[in-house]
């Protein structure tokens, strides 16, 4: 999708029209880096890709890949605007706050990307 977003900047730059990249579970620091650049906003869904589905993520990407799961300091360090969602699923975002300071798993508790 990233590479979607670099093509619409070739035609007409997107920086400064807060365009918004939704739904991110995970960016390595190049991705990051890219979206910084383009001026775009993030929002993640940590009940999906934390809470519940972040150790099928971790064993899908590997070990090697945590850090860039939902990498939320990452992003905030680099300067992009970050915002959650729910899709209402749970219908609070209090839910999603605390996926992304606790960043535990539901099924074995275990955090993932500590970073």
């Amino acid at each position: 999708m990233l590479d979607l977003f670099r093509d619409v900047d070739v035609e007409a730059p997107i920086s400064g029209q807060r365009w918004v990249f939704g739904h991110i579970a995970n960016l390595t620091a190049d991705d990051i880096a890219a979206i910084r650049d383009l001026g775009l906003v993030i929002t993640t869904h940590t009940s999906s890709f934390l809470y519940k589905g972040g150790l099928a993520l971790l064993e899908r990407l590997g070990p090697e890949w945590e850090d860039e799961i939902v990498p939320l300091r990452a992003l905030v360090d680099a300067g992009v605007p970050v915002s959650f969602g729910s899709d209402n699923l749970p219908p609070s975002l209090f839910h999603s706050f605390w996926h992304a300071v606790a960043r535990r798993e539901r099924s074995t508790v275990r955090v993932i990307g500590a970073q």
